[in-house]
């Protein structure tokens, strides 16, 4: 959310998981704490640079379908679609939208298939994110496979 409102004040962001170094963390961590990504937040140049340009070509993928990030058991409701097409504009590692959605008998799941990675398993509070805001209200249930209850019942 705090990446979110920051492009909503017109900011560029972007989430660094891999290309930082951890251990200048200028901050104490206790226990078991580690960082496992970075959010830079800045203003940045009208048009990109042109190796800007060239990383981002060879680096960026075609976004899924919403129809490819989701099963359903029947027709989909609006309100579900308009989360989707959140998702479908929410950042993910290397852009790989690894969450999967399933609405069974009206109920909501979002899961990625290897949650011992720490990448996918952003990926899936983002995607969660995306699609709460897009789906107008409601929240979800935490962790992997997590239901999403809505706050007022559907009107479609």
């Amino acid at each position: 959310m705090l990446v979110l409102g920051a492009v909503g004040l017109g900011l560029g962001t972007c989430w660094v998981g891999g290309s930082f170094a951890r251990g200048l963390c200028p901050f104490d961590l206790s226990g078991g704490e580690t960082i496992v990504c970075t959010i830079t937040i800045g203003n940045v140049l009208e048009r990109d640079t042109m190796r800007e340009s060239l990383i981002r070509g060879m680096t960026h993928r075609r976004s899924k379908t919403a129809e490819q990030m989701f099963t359903a058991d029947g027709p989909a409701p609006g309100w579900f679609m308009e989360g989707m097409r959140a998702v479908q504009k929410a950042p993910s590692a290397v852009n790989r939208q690894p969450v999967r959605f399933t609405l069974e008998r009206g109920r909501i799941t979002a899961c990625v298939e290897n949650y011992a990675d720490v990448g996918a398993v952003l990926d899936l509070g983002i995607a969660k994110a995306h699609f709460e805001l897009g789906a107008g209200d409601g929240t979800w249930a935490f962790g992997n496979h997590g239901a999403f209850a809505r706050t007022t019942p559907p009107a479609d």
